[in-house]
């Protein structure tokens, strides 16, 4: 699971969807630019700028966004970096996939030592990267396991 890391041209083309996503959800709300300084707390050049890509977001910048626009974070993320289009944000079938998965991850997360799931993922100070990948192994072989158990007698993959 170490495919994580990004070239820096990757790097700029996820935060390009970021920030496609933002500018589309920013049109369907109709805020003007300069309403959109003011809840950002940005000047009107720097608002510009952000809109345009001539500036780059950063960490801040993309959670004020997330939070003055409403974002969903995670349907977000779902969106930039696995879909890799900032559109499928929108589409309906897609935000019901995103809370499917979202609450299976919760449901393996509780399974696997998280006793409330995603909100103590949120607040854990033993989270390591080997902890996630080894809880995803584990994840992976029960759900397989499972899987193969529910097929009826004579009914299984071969």
């Amino acid at each position: 699971m170490r495919d994580l890391e990004q070239t820096e041209g990757q790097k700029q083309e996820r935060l390009n969807r970021y920030r496609l996503l933002f500018v589309e959800e920013w049109r369907r709300q109709r805020f003007t630019n300069v309403q959109m300084a003011t809840r950002l707390g940005k000047s009107l050049s720097l608002t510009n700028k952000l809109k345009a890509g001539t500036t780059p977001l950063t960490a801040p910048v993309i959670d004020k966004f997330v939070e003055v626009l409403g974002i969903d974070p995670i349907r977000a993320m779902f969106a930039v970096d696995i879909a890799m289009s900032h559109m499928s944000y929108f589409d309906p079938g897609f935000q019901s996939a995103c809370a499917t998965a979202i609450k299976f991850f919760d449901q393996v997360l509780v399974e696997f030592g998280y006793g409330r799931g995603l909100a103590d993922l949120a607040v854990s100070d033993n989270l390591t990267a080997d902890r996630v990948e080894e809880t995803a192994r584990v994840a992976a072989s029960t759900l397989a396991s499972s899987f193969l158990r529910s097929q009826p007698p004579g009914h299984g993959l071969s």
